[in-house]
């Protein structure tokens, strides 16, 4: 079973459960374009009441065998909600696929490549994954540059089947996070 932590803490910020006090701030990110534009949302999700469908979906998922691993990224010194983070098992044994998005207003500042790092020390750590995958629009450039800001490697291009097109696949195993990080 999958445990969602309590918090995880870095120097700048906290990944944390979803709260219903989220759902505004969550909002204001879903139905930003620049963000969600590669994203795969579909158009009922990123309305007001789709967000808040998605939003108790994850939460109440918490309390199940089966939790929607995404985490809420907050600032820790304004508690401010910046984005949104987590982790999908995959059927493959010890392997997680990543997400992640962060509030337009602050991109540029660190605190994407700080949640991935944070995200992967857990997973690595307490989760005791094996490798970490990550698929990303060609056009998406933030989001590869992000990726392999983060330590991700690219593999190549390689079919995604819910989204139905090749996509930038990258990759961080556990062999990499113990030479990134010990």
């Amino acid at each position: 079973m999958l445990k969602i932590p309590d918090q995880l803490i870095s120097n700048r910020i906290i990944l944390r459960p979803y709260r219903m006090d989220d759902l505004e701030p969550l909002y204001g990110l879903m139905r930003d374009e620049r963000v969600t534009k590669f994203l795969n949302f579909n158009e009922e999700q990123k309305t007001y009441e789709g967000t808040k469908s998605l939003l108790e979906s994850i939460i109440h998922s918490y309390a199940t065998e089966k939790p929607i691993f995404a985490l809420a990224i907050e600032e820790r010194s304004s508690f401010l909600f910046l984005g949104s983070c987590g982790l999908s098992l995959k059927e493959e044994p010890h392997v997680a696929e990543c997400f992640y998005a962060l509030c337009y207003e602050y991109w540029k500042n660190g605190y994407a490549v700080e949640a991935i790092r944070t995200l992967f020390h857990y997973a690595f750590k307490s989760m005791h994954l094996q490798k970490i995958i990550v698929y990303v629009h060609p056009h998406n450039t933030n989001s590869w540059r992000l990726a392999e800001r983060s330590g991700m490697r690219y593999m190549g291009h390689k079919y995604h089947d819910e989204r139905n097109q090749k996509l930038m696949f990258l990759k961080f195993t556990q062999e990499d996070f113990q030479k990134q990080f010990y």
